[in-house]
């Protein structure tokens, strides 16, 4: 009799379920973010690429250029990132600049700047009435700049003052800028199919050529060509970036993903920037570099897009 109150009791709490007992909640289930697909099939960037590398084409050839080298790059939109582009005439850029600061740097010289921010927004200020070309290489160098202050302060930017925006941490912030411009434009030509690495000699006369090799690499004073050797010193000596040297001596280039490393490997060296320039830049090797550029020339299949140096770069 015990034995079947015993059972009767048993099967009891079976059906129930003891009282403290919980229905376990299933994990969430993750949904990745689709990453955005390109605004241009491969032949189309082709096309509007080899029109732009030419002279040609318009400014919203050059935006949809840049949008499908920063998506090829890294996998999301300028927006995605908190970066947009504000685009002006010539009037239009000067005024926008006398708003906001009060002044306006040369319009002629610096058609495009980083950054202005706002709402969680960081803004590329750039001309587009500068050719397409220019607007493309401008939009590419200034998101460098863009990235590199999102990532180390968010969209504040850091405020207007740094320290490294004194003494050689302007050089180090141009040599990131460059680094990410020519991946850009790397990762646009390995998805279009388009040369982005050599000259055409016809249509980059040799006097042109050397002549912006010589300044870049005699007028290290400013900022911007101090960077320029700042990149080759890295890559030829920094031990950090050995793998980087080896592909450079097999291949003759760096890819875009390695160009993207080494922009990463620069923007970490922004809190030492003084120490990093120092030790690095002494190594730059003009004879290996100039040896390096003079056989991109005439023996490859595009024209050069030298201002701003993507062209120029390991």
């Amino acid at each position: 009799m015990e034995a079947r109150i015993f059972l009767i009791a048993m099967l009891a709490l079976l059906a129930c379920g003891p009282a403290s007992a919980s229905i376990p909640t299933p994990a969430p289930t993750h949904t990745p973010t689709p990453t955005p697909e390109p605004e241009l099939t491969p032949a189309e960037a082709a096309q509007l690429f080899e029109e732009v590398l030419s002279g040609g084409g318009e400014a919203s050839d050059a935006e949809a250029l840049f949008r499908v080298g920063y998506l090829q790059l890294l996998g999301s939109l300028p927006e995605d990132d908190g970066i947009e582009i504000r685009s002006f005439d010539r009037a239009g850029f000067v005024a926008y600049q006398i708003a906001k600061f009060g002044d306006s740097l040369d319009p002629d010289e610096v058609p495009a700047f980083c950054c202005t921010s706002s709402a969680g927004t960081v803004y590329l200020v750039v001309r587009h009435d500068v050719g397409a070309q220019s607007l493309l290489v401008s939009l590419a160098h200034e998101s460098g700049h863009a990235l590199h202050g999102l990532r180390l302060h968010g969209p504040s930017l850091g405020g207007p003052d740094q320290p490294y925006d004194h003494g050689d941490g302007p050089a180090l912030q141009e040599a990131q800028a460059h680094v990410f411009a020519a991946a850009i434009l790397r990762a646009l030509g390995e998805y279009a199919g388009v040369d982005v690495v050599s000259l055409r000699e016809a249509e980059v006369p040799d006097s042109a050529f050397y002549g912006h090799v010589d300044i870049a690499i005699a007028s290290r004073d400013h900022p911007h060509t101090k960077g320029f050797a700042l990149v080759w010193a890295a890559v030829l000596s920094d031990s950090a970036l050995a793998d980087l040297r080896s592909e450079f001596d097999s291949n003759g280039a760096l890819s875009a993903r390695s160009l993207l490393r080494l922009f990463d490997h620069l923007v970490g060296k922004t809190d030492v920037f003084a120490d990093y320039v120092a030790q690095t830049l002494p190594m730059y090797d003009r004879s290996k570099v100039t040896g390096v550029l003079a056989g991109r020339i005439g023996t490859a299949q595009r024209a050069g897009l030298l201002n701003g140096f993507p062209y120029l770069l390991p």
